[in-house]
């Protein structure tokens, strides 16, 4: 675990450039310090498993399905998350939940679901806390991707 602290003018691209480097040096997600010296607020970054990859139980279905001259069936991609896509500011999402412009309306939305918030690589980090912040303390599990 290590501490992260980086100015809010810092785009989502640099401070993602950052956790990936990081990541590779062999740190795990970060805990966030945000505010000033005096009043530091802290957090964990999310990290979750990416849930893309199908199960062996589901691999070896399909290989079944196949054998027997059918269509395998996976899961889709992206299946069982909420996707929600922060635009300047403002939570777009299906379907929408109310006060899509507060990111602690939203994260009352969607408690306790798998949310993918995407977010612009030129956006700025003071844009993108507060939402991570809200999300993560509410949902099961949250990724932040960019776009």
């Amino acid at each position: 675990v290590y501490d992260l602290r980086v100015a809010s003018s810092v785009t989502f691209d640099d401070f993602e450039r950052v956790l990936y480097t990081a990541s590779r040096a062999g740190y795990g997600a970060p805990q966030m310090l945000l505010g000033e010296d005096g009043a530091l607020a802290r957090f964990d970054w999310p990290h979750a498993p990416s849930g893309e990859a199908p199960t062996e139980d589901e691999i070896r279905a399909a290989i079944e399905a196949v054998g027997r001259s059918e269509e395998p069936s996976l899961p889709a991609p992206g299946a069982g998350w909420t996707h929600v896509r922060l635009e300047s500011r403002r939570a777009e999402m299906t379907p929408p939940c109310d006060g899509l412009d507060d990111p602690a309306t939203v994260a009352r939305c969607v408690r306790g679901l798998r949310v993918s918030l995407s977010v612009e690589r030129v956006a700025l980090l003071s844009d993108v806390m507060p939402w991570v912040q809200h999300l993560s303390a509410t949902v099961a599990s949250l990724r932040v991707v960019s776009r």
